[in-house]
């Protein structure tokens, strides 16, 4: 396997700045506009170059390919606790953008060939210095339910000078707050002429995860903080939780549970983004509310049941079982 510095015949030792010009080199020598005699080879070797350079460009991402390889950049490490070491197996190349939207973020334009004189002057004037990209951001508001489930959505943008503009943005599975999808002006305007003065501006969607009734997100694992009376946490409690795809899942405990005590569903949690077909852990933290007060007789009571003797006589089992009927508790 070929490695990242290898496709951009570099060595570790390797600068950013020698990074970026042999990446801008070589993308160059490879685009698919420049080898239209073998397009198939030369997109190949194209997005190769590209997701070395996204990797090699990011410091952490590089930093987990020297120390663990692409490998363990990609599917992770394990820490010898059942669990793989943290920011490892995180990068999926696609996740910044595609090989075209990397190649436009480093030139400002996804056709360099079409003003030559300006490609030219970048490689030979050592104080050239390339037009900057400009970005449009914009929020991808997300509910829990959405990032579970993937899917379409729209969203509006506006393009400067050109209105708004409606945009269908595939919802990946797993996404998170934070997560950042880039659009080119050609992908927004879809097939409308592309103005010069937009060639250079990148649209930005960011995921923002909207506030959920029930669950609190960790990671892929989901947070339900269930508010539970005293009485129920002495003699047994059971939930009825309504999954995000709509399912029941009943969590129940038949322990004594005391405060801060959590109870976890293996596999009910949000998918993994990084690892299709992994899901994260639906875990149920338990808070114990107290009585603000307590009456007389049931300080009696609560005393009689918490010392109640192992032996009793028979005054005492026939109390008792005339309380239950008395005092019927379900």
């Amino acid at each position: 396997m070929t490695s990242y510095y290898d496709e951009l015949k570099l060595t570790k030792s390797a600068s950013h700045e020698d990074i970026t010009a042999s990446f801008r080199r070589l993308s160059l020598q490879w685009h698919p506009d420049r080898n239209p005699d073998n397009p198939k080879e030369a997109e190949k070797k194209f997005t190769a170059i590209c997701e070395a350079f996204d990797v090699l460009s990011n410091p952490l991402y590089r930093a987990i390919f020297d120390q663990h390889g692409e490998k363990g950049l990609k599917e992770g490490v394990a820490d010898g606790r059942g669990g793989i070491i943290k920011g490892t197996g995180k990068y999926k190349f696609g996740a910044n953008g595609d090989s075209h939207a990397i190649f436009m973020r480093v030139f400002g334009t996804d056709n360099p060939f079409a003003e030559l004189y300006q490609v030219s002057k970048e490689f030979f004037d050592p104080a050239y210095v390339p037009p900057r990209t400009s970005a449009v951001t914009t929020e991808l508001l997300c509910s829990l339910e959405e990032l579970a489930a993937g899917g379409m959505k729209l969203v509006t943008v506006e393009p400067p000078g050109f209105g708004s503009k409606e945009v269908s943005i595939e919802i990946k599975q797993g996404w998170r707050e934070g997560s950042k999808l880039t659009m080119t002006a050609k992908d927004i305007l879809k097939g409308e002429a592309c103005p010069k003065a937009l060639s250079s501006t990148e649209f930005v969607f960011i995921v923002v995860e909207l506030k959920h009734s029930l669950f609190k997100r960790d990671g892929d694992d989901l947070i339900h903080n269930a508010k539970i009376p005293l009485v129920r946490a002495l003699t047994g409690c059971t939930l009825n939780l309504k999954t995000l795809d709509g399912r029941e899942v009943i969590v129940g405990v038949n322990d004594v549970i005391s405060p801060g005590f959590t109870k976890v569903i293996a596999g009910e949690g949000m998918p993994s983004f990084e690892d299709p077909g992994q899901r994260g852990d639906l875990i149920v933290k338990y808070d114990v509310e107290f009585p603000k007060t307590v009456e007389a007789r049931q300080r009696h009571l609560l005393k009689t049941a918490l010392f109640l003797s192992d032996n009793l006589t028979p005054d005492q089992d026939s109390a008792l079982k005339q309380m239950r009927t008395v005092f019927p508790f379900d």
